[in-house]
């Protein structure tokens, strides 16, 4: 819904994706609380930031992995009217993620900057998409696949549930599963 709904108010959407971690740079563990405190402190930081001046939307997911620790994948959909190089805003935006982080000495930041390796994926939805196109195609032949589409299969990863982050939460013997997706 989110991506249908930026296609019918922009007429081309700039799709960044990208994977925010954390490590400890003091020997802590990373938990839970510390990366969604860290995400809210750029969250709140995005109103402000120039960076983010044509974001249109955005959906994360924050993942426990028994190898990574917690994590966040991330999508971002820009306005691709104002904003035309994906490779150099994934990179600015993995760059103030760090920042964000590493501005309490606590932990340390890294990301994957999906856009900036684009080559790697046999279908990368991750390109300037011409909604006003997509949508008169979609129009005029339900069954057609557009690049909306394939940004949409792509977005599936992002909303699927994760076995690896539930069967962390149930060995903390949560009650009550936290939130793991915000938009």
């Amino acid at each position: 819904d989110l991506i249908y709904e930026a296609a019918e108010n922009y007429s081309k959407i700039l799709p960044i994706r990208i994977d925010f971690h954390l490590s400890s740079s003091v020997g802590l563990e990373v938990d839970r609380q510390d990366f969604v405190d860290y995400w809210h402190a750029m969250q709140n930081n995005m109103r402000r930031n120039q960076r983010f001046e044509h974001l249109i939307t955005y959906i994360a997911k924050l993942e426990y992995g028994y190898n990574r620790g917690w994590h966040m994948h991330m999508l971002l959909l820009f306005d691709g009217q104002k904003i035309k190089d994906d490779y150099s805003l994934s990179s600015d935006i993995g760059e103030y993620w760090n920042q964000v982080v590493e501005s309490k000495k606590l932990h340390e930041g890294s990301y994957y900057a999906c856009n900036m390796a684009k080559k790697r994926y046999d279908q990368c939805a991750l390109k300037m998409i011409s909604s006003s196109y997509a949508l008169n195609q979609i129009k005029n032949n339900t069954n057609a696949y557009t690049d909306l589409h394939a940004l949409i299969d792509t977005t599936e990863y992002l909303t699927k549930i994760d076995q690896n982050t539930e069967n962390y939460l149930a060995e903390q013997g949560l009650k009550r599963k936290p939130r793991t997706i915000f938009f």
